[in-house]
């Protein structure tokens, strides 16, 4: 393309420069969306054709272009407490996009290059991440963000994966973490710096977005990302990171469960709500982020715990931590999220057999028991999964928990939710039964 008449990498890196600055300039200025939309294009080529051992913005060079010349493209994107104005928005819509997106694939595609930018590409896709005004801008970071752990994960040092998990932290609100972390304590392997420095990061509260900017949605959109990262990273992961990110989901879920707690001991009449109750939009938006927080968190910790396989003995406590990626790592992972799994899977079936007792107490035409009948529907997809989950667990994982959950599917069977009733018979028939008969058959 438009490089080619340089002279390739032999052409000076002032010539270079100036290709460089005028497409980025273009890319980022012209009034023209053919322009940008050809400048970006132009750009791609040259940084796929250059930037590679060899090309000519190859080492330090290279570098210098990546963080003056590209990175600024997006510079006036704002921190959390900041504004795009109107007509930043209309480029962000039009070429924004496509220029996030180009940015970390061509990171990913030099990365032995441009590898010392890491931090400053990965706070360029937090701050898009936090910005509230574009929806579609935080979707792309969060995509681009995925990409570039999947890409360059493996290579990344026990200190780069601490940065990204706390760059993923400070977008969750912190409001309730102490609580939650209290209520929900991490394994004794998680040391107290760890666990302070979560707080701390925590701590950093977004601004109140402005009305209709949709922060419901980029919670949403942080819980699917922290998710497909645990699933598909946690090898690479230290232990004290994966419970980091596993607090913020929790957490999440917490402060959803509060606001629903609230909206249930609502004894008014039906009609508007007063002054600072919940209004059924404010219900409608913690209802969905509980159950999209609840079925992320189990779905993570049922296939952590399913690694624990029969036979398989986790470090011990006290033990040097096993290398990251090894087999021995990956059944500490998994011994961790035990303890979090069985008490909130009991903590789940306790507040669906709650709802079910409190629905029953309550007009049906009343406020509570309208909330409280449309809360126990929501919840039964996620009780139908726990169980199903539970079901799989191997046979000494089954036997040892079997005491703590009994009681609670004794009560379960007299729910009116047929699939609820259905997963337990086959609880019973599979599972339960043949212990209770082993158990016969010991005592004679």
């Amino acid at each position: 393309g438009a490089h080619a008449s340089l002279g390739g990498a032999a052409a000076p890196e002032r010539l270079w420069w100036a290709l460089v600055e005028c497409l980025a300039v273009a890319t980022r200025t012209d009034a023209r969306l053919a322009v940008r939309t050809a400048s970006l294009k132009a750009l791609s080529e040259v940084f796929a054709a250059e930037l590679r051992p060899g090309g000519a913005l190859r080492g330090d060079f290279g570098v210098r272009v990546y963080r003056e010349l590209a990175l600024k493209m997006l510079e006036e994107v704002p921190a959390e407490d900041g504004e795009l104005t109107p007509a930043q928005l209309v480029w962000v819509h039009d070429s924004g996009l496509g220029v996030l997106a180009f940015l970390e694939r061509s990171f990913c595609s030099a990365y032995h290059t441009l590898a010392p930018l890491l931090d400053e590409l990965m706070a360029l896709l937090v701050r898009c991440l936090h910005q509230r005004q574009h929806g579609g801008l935080a979707h792309v970071a969060a995509e681009s963000l995925l990409h570039l752990v999947r890409e360059t994960g493996a290579n990344f040092s026990q200190e780069t994966w601490a940065s990204v998990c706390s760059e993923l932290k400070s977008c969750f609100e912190g409001e309730g973490d102490a609580e939650a972390s209290s209520s929900m304590p991490a394994p004794d392997e998680v040391d107290g710096a760890a666990e302070g420095l979560l707080l701390e990061v925590s701590r950093k509260v977004e601004s109140e977005a402005p009305e209709g900017s949709g922060p419901h949605e980029l919670q949403v959109l942080l819980l699917s990302t922290v998710f497909q990262l645990l699933r598909s990273m946690y090898p690479s992961m230290k232990l004290a990171d994966v419970e980091g990110l596993l607090n913020c989901m929790h957490s999440m879920y917490e402060k959803a469960h509060r606001v629903l707690q609230d909206a249930l001991s609502d004894e008014r009449p039906e009609g508007e709500p007063a002054e600072g109750e919940q209004t059924e939009a404010d219900v409608a938006e913690a209802s969905h982020l509980k159950l999209e927080s609840m079925s992320f968190y189990l779905q993570v910790l049922f296939d952590l715990y399913a690694k624990l396989l029969p036979g398989a003995t986790p470090p011990a406590k006290g033990e040097p931590p096993p290398p990251l990626g090894s087999e021995a790592h990956t059944l500490l992972l998994a011994a961790a999220a035990e303890f979090r799994l069985v008490s909130f899977c009991l903590h789940v079936l306790r507040d669906f057999l709650r709802l079910s007792e409190l629905a029953h107490g309550q007009p049906a035409a009343s406020v509570v028991g309208k909330r409280t009948s449309g809360m126990q529907r929501d919840l039964t997809p996620i009780v139908v999964m726990l169980l199903q989950g539970i079901l799989s667990f191997h046979e000494g994982q089954f036997t040892r928990h079997l005491p703590a959950f009994y009681p609670l599917f004794v009560d379960l069977m007299h729910c009116e939710s047929k699939q609820i009733r259905s997963v337990l018979r086959e609880l019973f028939a599979q599972r339960v039964g043949l212990i209770l008969q082993q158990q016969q058959h010991a005592e004679l």
